[in-house]
C-alpha cells in the first residue's frame, strides 16, 4: 500500500498547510493564477497513479505534476496525448482564487 504524504507536504508559493486529527488543511493565495500547493518531497516518472481524497470549500481542488494540472469544480483546460516518460516531477496538491481544501488521502504509486 502507497504511503499517504499528507504529513510531508511542503508548502509552496504562500500556501499554508493546517493538520487537522486525520487531514489536513491547505490554504493558498487568492491571487488568480497562483500555483499555491502542497509538494510532495519526492520525484515521479510516468506512469504513474496520483490518489487525492480531498474536498474544496469553494472554487478549486487542484492536482500538479510537471506542467500539468488536473482542476476539480474549474475551468475546462486542454488535455492532449504525449509521451511523458521523460519527465521527472514532484506531485502537488492546492487550492486557488482563496479557496481552502482539506486533504484525507494523497499517495503516489508508480506503474511501470
Amino acid at each position: 500500500m502507497p504511503e499517504n504524504l499528507i504529513a510531508r507536504l511542503v508548502p509552496h508559493q504562500g500556501c499554508v498547510i493546517t493538520p487537522k486529527d486525520d487531514f489536513i488543511e491547505i490554504a493558498g493565495s487568492a491571487m488568480n493564477w497562483v500555483m499555491s500547493a502542497g509538494v510532495a518531497p519526492l520525484v515521479c516518472r510516468a506512469p504513474l497513479a496520483f490518489r487525492v481524497v480531498g474536498r474544496t470549500d469553494s472554487t478549486n481542488l487542484r492536482m500538479h505534476w510537471h506542467r500539468g494540472e488536473l482542476i476539480f469544480n474549474s475551468e475546462v483546460r486542454y488535455d492532449g496525448a504525449g509521451d511523458y516518460s521523460g519527465i521527472e516531477s514532484a506531485p502537488s496538491v492546492g487550492p486557488c482564487f482563496g479557496s481552502t481544501i482539506s486533504i484525507r488521502e494523497f499517495t503516489i504509486t508508480p506503474l511501470g
